[in-house]
């Protein structure tokens, strides 16, 4: 009649047979409204059907169920019980009656649903466990940062909800609390939902039972992910400013002094102030680690004491000294004041970059600006697409066209209309391709008329190697061009009024040889006469066919002809000058000497092949110092039995000059000759050229040598 807890015995199908006072006072139904209801009469409506058949199917299996059950009162006012049911059994087994002892914990469950509150108000997530590791409790945070439910966790160890190398983490540390009690904090890694894993911080605390003993624990994560990425950063920056400032410390110094200019710290940079290491200039004044110019000096003093003030300080300083070592810098600083939480200037933080180079190749840029302004020669300079950016005054006097006038438009204002359009193409394709193009080149003034020039463009690249600018060095050769073409009239005139006398000459020796009165020596005189005659009609004829070489009108006819024999006469013909400067005439055949019956068959008209050897021998004679040794080498190349390419190599010593290499086959180039005319081995290399032979030079320094090189077809339809 006293008991806490109502009493409930039901028949086999549920119907009321007996409830005690507490159930009365409890659910305001009374005795007499209870007997012969079912107890449904409670039914709050809060628990699925699942939860009823759950509760009957171990009932009348002859087993005890325990559970909370939230029923409604006779008032509608809802309330929890903690509730035991177990069925009565007759001696054959037949169950007889219900017994349905349940207390009131509405008390308790209004307690613990303000601690799910409050729990689950707590924005971090908040974990419970057992002495035996296993989960008992979850906020709300926890399910979200974690993606799991409450029901999923309740019973689980961390080995059942974590990954193995995390969960073992936790299993350790969770012992380790169990055994020395109290609180504990540590980090680690923790797998959140959608698989990321985070940087965590647990804080955990033991709780104890009745009796005084650990009974379980209780913890919180909080989520610092972000702060270690910050860290993290934070120290890459650091370091990766460190080695920076290691991999710059040829180029730059980052420092920092007091307002008072002492010097807090300083990078490997101060090298490039003379000393070995920063500590050698820690503590010291910034003015006394250099001899500062003086009015750099008072410059930088008075930009320091304005930020030292908290002033807006124009930046950067160009400074220069004496270092350490005693050699000169230039540096470019930019000082800048850090500010406390007030706005109140620190210290001084800044870079010093070196800017000594940078400074010396301005001043040789200067320089350099002011030889081109001084030059006799145009220089043009263009963009990638030929826009001018630059002239040299010698281009305004060249063209007429005013410096202003030319910024900006192409060179192509200067074209001529005489040459064609391949000859533009041509140049466009050399210097695109980062070649270097040469010629002359027709122009024309501002005033329509036009001049002669000799031109280099040369493509200059970027950092990237991609052609940035293109630099056009051009000399005005107006009055060369006029004097070879003056030139080439009196040779022209001359080489045609000559043979008309000339063979009156040769003619008159053939009828003075058939006088019989002439005496031996007199007959001698008349042959050298009329041999000499037939030498200078040669020669004339000879020039008369270079002419039409060089216009592109001659007709080559190829013979057989014995290279080595023309040599070897070359050779007795040039006996005198040979030994008057005591040089050895050698004749290698294919790499031994040549002996008196070899000979080396070669296609040739032999009226070119003579001069062309003879000019290469007169080169070698008049190149080659006293007491030297001219080689020359006939080689001969088979690619089949039908085919090949013969080689003839005149070697002396003596290298050419610098000067003259890139020009050597050009004419009226010539150097260091007294007699030289330029016009050797041009001449050489037109009958190479008319014969269809390739003619090389090569010469090296190193071994003082010069090696010109014939390469000859070995028949006449094989290319060279």
């Amino acid at each position: 009649a006293h008991s806490s807890a109502s009493i409930v015995i039901t028949d086999p199908q549920g119907c009321i047979e007996y409830v005690n006072p507490y159930f009365t006072k409890l659910t305001g139904y009374t005795l007499d409204e209870a007997l012969g209801q079912n107890p449904r009469i409670l039914k709050s409506g809060d628990h699925d059907p699942a939860f009823y058949r759950d509760m009957w199917s171990t009932i009348l299996a002859k087993e005890t169920w325990r559970g909370e059950i939230r029923n409604r009162r006779k008032d509608g006012a809802l309330y929890w019980e903690d509730a035991t049911i177990s069925p009565l059994v007759d001696p054959d087994g037949k169950i007889t009656n219900f017994v349905a002892v349940k207390e009131d914990i509405t008390a308790r469950k209004e307690q613990e649903a303000f601690l799910r509150t409050l729990l689950d108000a707590i924005p971090i997530p908040v974990f419970s466990k057992d002495r035996l590791g296993r989960y008992l409790d979850v906020n709300r945070a926890f399910e979200d940062f974690f993606g799991v439910t409450r029901g999923e966790m309740a019973g689980k160890t961390v080995f059942d909800m974590h990954p193995r190398n995390f969960a073992q983490v936790y299993y350790a540390k969770d012992e380790e609390l169990f055994q020395r009690g109290g609180m504990q904090q540590y980090e680690s890694k923790a797998r959140a939902a959608k698989g990321r894993v985070c940087h965590m911080i647990f804080n955990k605390a033991v709780f104890s039972n009745a009796q005084g003993e650990v009974a379980g624990l209780i913890g919180t994560v909080l989520d610092i992910t972000e702060r270690k990425a910050m860290e993290d950063a934070l120290m890459e920056s650091t370091e990766r400013f460190t080695n920076l400032a290691d991999k710059l410390k040829d180029r730059m110094i980052f420092y920092s002094h007091g307002l008072d200019g002492k010097l807090l710290d300083i990078s490997g940079g101060v090298r490039l102030l003379g000393y070995d290491f920063p500590e050698q200039v820690l503590g010291k004044h910034w003015r006394d680690i250099a001899q500062w110019s003086e009015v750099c000096a008072a410059k930088a003093e008075n930009v320091l004491a304005g930020l030292g003030e908290g002033k807006d300080e124009p930046v950067p300083l160009d400074m220069a000294c004496l270092d350490n070592a005693g050699n000169h810098r230039e540096l470019l600083l930019y000082p800048f004041a850090v500010k406390d939480a007030s706005g109140a200037p620190v210290r001084i933080e800044g870079v010093a970059i070196d800017v000594t180079e940078q400074k010396d190749r301005e001043r040789e840029m200067r320089l350099l600006t002011r030889a081109m302004d001084n030059a006799t020669v145009s220089v043009v300079i263009t963009d990638a697409h030929a826009a001018i950016t630059y002239v040299n005054p010698q281009f305004t006097r060249s063209t007429g066209y005013t410096r202003e006038e030319a910024l900006g438009n192409n060179p192509n204002v200067l074209r001529s209309g005489m040459h064609e359009d391949e000859f533009y193409a041509d140049m466009w394709r050399t210097i695109s391709q980062g070649e270097t193009w040469q010629g002359e080149i027709i122009n024309k003034r501002k005033d329509e008329s036009t001049f002669w020039e000799w031109a280099t463009i040369s493509p200059v690249r970027d950092e990237t190697g991609a052609i940035a600018h293109f630099v056009a060095v051009k000399e005005d050769i107006t009055a060369r061009k006029e004097l070879e073409r003056l030139k080439e009239d009196v040779d022209r005139i001359m080489r045609h009024d000559l043979k008309t006398p000339l063979n009156a000459v040769i003619g008159l020796p053939t009828l003075l040889v058939e006088d019989e009165n002439l005496t031996k020596d007199q007959l001698e005189m008349v042959r050298i006469i009329e041999d000499s005659g037939r030498k200078m009609l040669g020669m004339i004829d000879l020039s008369l066919d270079m002419f039409h070489m060089e216009t592109g009108n001659y007709i080559y006819r190829p013979a057989q002809v014995d290279a080595l024999a023309v040599l070897r006469q070359l050779g007795e013909e040039n006996r005198a000058r040979l030994q008057g400067k005591d040089l050895g005439l050698r004749l290698r055949f294919q790499d031994r000497e040549a002996a008196p019956e070899d000979s080396f068959w070669v296609w040739a008209e032999e009226r070119l092949l003579y001069p062309l050897l003879g000019n290469v021998m007169t080169n070698a004679i008049e190149a080659s110092p006293p007491g030297g040794r001219i080689t020359v080498s006939f080689e001969e190349q088979v690619r089949s039995p039908d085919s090949g390419v013969q080689n003839i190599t005149v070697a002396n010593q003596g290298a050419v000059p610098q000067v003259i290499r890139k020009h050597f086959f050009q004419k009226y180039k010539t150097h260091g000759k007294s007699e030289g005319t330029g016009l050797g081995t041009y001449s050489a290399k037109l009958l190479a050229d008319a014969m269809n032979y390739v003619m090389s030079m090569e010469t090296s320094d190193n071994e003082d040598m010069t090696w010109i090189s014939l390469c000859l077809p070995k028949d006449l339809k094989t290319p060279v």
